[in-house]
């Protein structure tokens, strides 16, 4: 299998379709689209701390400090 990185990374969340107001500000449903937007290099991580540093050196990149 090639990894071409087209469609983003694997594992990605299904984000349910709401039908109420009140469920749309779930943190469940607000999280997912931030989450399916992360590069798989940040996802692969072995462990937490590896995961957290990269996901701070992305949000640097990104402008957020």
């Amino acid at each position: 299998m090639v990894d071409t990185e087209l469609r983003g990374h694997e594992l990605k969340v299904y984000k349910p379709q709401v039908h109420l107001d009140i469920r749309k500000y779930f943190f469940s449903v607000r999280i997912v689209d931030a989450w399916n937007s992360l590069p798989a290099a940040v996802l692969r991580c072995k462990t937490v701390e590896n995961f957290k540093r990269k996901l701070d050196c992305l949000f640097k990149d990104r402008g957020y400090e």
